[in-house]
């Protein structure tokens, strides 16, 4: 099986395959996983805006009632990307 292996993308095992491997039908693309990541990043920032406050992770995750270790998540992306600041440690708000 030479050529033909798994990549860990965002908590997700997918297969894939090397051109003339053999095999070429197991390699994915599952733009979904991004679709969905930008919809809960809306919605985190549509949760935090309405606090009117810096928040925590786990006070919008119960806002949204989801799991806070992936609010957590979301809030960092939006932190890399300059839309989220951190007031004071482990609270956040929306960069005006």
């Amino acid at each position: 099986m030479i050529g033909h292996g798994r990549w860990y993308l965002k908590g997700e095992f997918r297969a894939f395959s090397f051109p003339g491997a053999g095999f070429s039908g197991m390699r994915q693309t599952n733009n979904s996983i991004f679709l969905e990541e930008e919809k809960m990043e809306g919605k985190v920032l549509e949760a935090m805006k309405k606090a009117g406050k810096p928040v925590r992770p786990g006070d919008v995750a119960k806002m949204l009632g989801v799991d806070s270790k992936e609010v957590s998540k979301v809030i960092g992306t939006l932190k890399k990307k300059g839309k989220v600041i951190s007031p004071k440690r482990c609270y956040y708000a929306v960069e005006d």
